[in-house]
């Protein structure tokens, strides 16, 4: 199994995503809004009336867990739902992850 984390633009529904990747056998999606510091995007936010600037961009982060089988798949799926453009930009982070039978087996700290 593994875990595939990726960041990508907001206005991208997960709604849009979930039917698609649970046909290739996704076993879990997560998505977490960030703004994200440090960015290469300046931004503009007035706020009571002050305008203020800042390097920040607002992303969705999915968190993929999916048999490791389906990495292709998903890759190419990925490409044709967010585009050339978006892909291209997109950071991937891919992790290789043992399940647990249970908390059992977890030693505890």
């Amino acid at each position: 199994m593994i875990k595939v984390e990726l960041f990508i633009s907001p206005s991208l529904s997960i709604e849009k995503l979930s039917e698609p990747l649970s046909q290739i056998g996704v076993i879990s999606l997560s998505s977490i809004d960030m703004k994200i510091f440090g960015s290469e995007t300046k931004s503009q936010t007035s706020y009571r009336g002050v305008q203020r600037s800042g390097k920040h961009s607002n992303r969705t982060k999915l968190e993929i867990i999916l048999p490791s089988l389906n990495q292709t798949i998903l890759f190419k799926m990925l490409k044709e739902i967010l585009g050339p453009e978006e892909s291209l930009v997109t950071p991937v982070f891919i992790t290789p992850i043992k399940p647990v039978d249970s908390l059992q087996h977890v030693a505890m700290a």
